[in-house]
């Protein structure tokens, strides 16, 4: 199966990648699922011909339009909505935060089993999906930042008695709070 994921631009004017999306990607190719992502807040100025035109390559069986404005997400639905009629609406914030929620749709969407995802189920993003350079994530220096929601709250390896291997599993939890890095000693 082919699944396109596409990514609508959000409120902010300095587009961040969308790591939800991503996560999405990821968890759909761990099945086996054949899956390409376009971010339309790219070049959010061009026309649906080039997404269409895209997508007309790929052949996709199923389509997710991701964003973070259902006025947005039903405009784009309605440009490529006779091409492709298997679509899924999909109201995400580009962060990352809400990937198990997105997640869990998502499988139901496809499965129509409803099998809640928790963040520690999540896999590492899709990043290879996404063209990182076209972003605005430079350091000072001029090298590449990439963006990963990880690390673990610090209520939950405060203890000694807790193994690294035992925290290790908090580092793929998407965190919206702080994320402190605590030595547990």
């Amino acid at each position: 199966m082919k699944v396109a994921l596409i990514a609508l631009p959000g409120k902010q004017t300095n587009q961040m990648p969308p790591l939800t999306l991503a996560y999405v990607a990821a968890v759909l190719e761990q099945r086996r699922i054949i899956v390409r992502m376009y971010d339309h807040a790219l070049d959010a100025a061009g026309s649906w011909h080039d997404i269409r035109r895209r997508l007309q390559t790929f052949q996709p069986q199923r389509v997710i339009v991701g964003g973070e404005d259902s006025r947005t997400i039903e405009q784009a639905v309605a440009q490529i909505h006779q091409s492709y009629p298997d679509i899924l609406p999909l109201l995400v914030q580009r962060n990352g935060t809400d990937a198990p929620a997105a997640v869990t749709g998502v499988l139901a969407w496809l499965d129509g089993t409803v099998k809640e995802c928790l963040p520690n189920d999540l896999p590492f993003p899709a990043r290879h999906l996404l063209s990182l350079e076209h972003y605005a994530l430079r350091a000072p220096g001029g090298e590449l930042q990439t963006p990963v929601v990880i690390g673990w709250h610090i209520n939950t390896c405060v203890s000694p008695a807790r193994s690294v291997r035992s925290c290790a599993r908090w580092w793929r939890r998407p965190v919206s709070a702080t994320c402190y890095f605590a030595n547990p000693h």
